[in-house]
C-alpha cells in the first residue's frame, strides 16, 4: 500500500507493530479484459480516516491512438490494525503525513 512512499508492510510491522488489511471492496465490473489486453490501473486515495484509508480503483484497457476503455471501477478500504492484537488503530503520523 505504501511502499512507493519507503514503508513496505514486513517493515511496518516491525518498527511500528501496524499492517494494512482490506476491510471492504465494493467492485463493478463493466466490460472483459481479454488475453493480452494492454491494461492501465489507477489507484487514488478517496479518504483519510483516522485508522482507514478509501481507495478508488480503475481499471482501463488502453486501445489504438492512445483511446481507454473502462472495464472496472472498485472501492476499496483498508484499516491499520496492530500487529498483536489486530485490533484498529490510528495510523502512524509519519505515514498520514506521507498520504496527505
Amino acid at each position: 500500500m505504501a511502499a512507493h512512499l519507503g514503508f513496505e508492510q514486513d517493515t511496518l510491522a516491525q518498527e511500528l507493530n501496524a499492517v494494512f488489511v482490506v476491510a471492504g471492496l465494493e467492485i463493478a465490473y463493466r466490460k472483459p479484459a481479454r488475453f493480452n489486453d494492454a491494461l492501465l490501473v489507477d489507484a487514488k486515495i478517496d479518504t483519510i480516516g483516522r485508522a482507514s484509508l478509501l481507495f478508488k480503483q480503475e481499471i482501463w484497457r488502453e486501445g489504438r491512438n492512445n483511446s481507454r476503455e473502462l472495464l472496472t471501477t472498485a472501492s476499496v478500504k483498508v484499516v491499520c490494525v496492530n500487529t498483536g492484537t489486530f485490533r484498529s488503530m490510528t495510523i502512524p503520523t509519519a505515514i498520514r503525513e506521507l498520504l496527505q
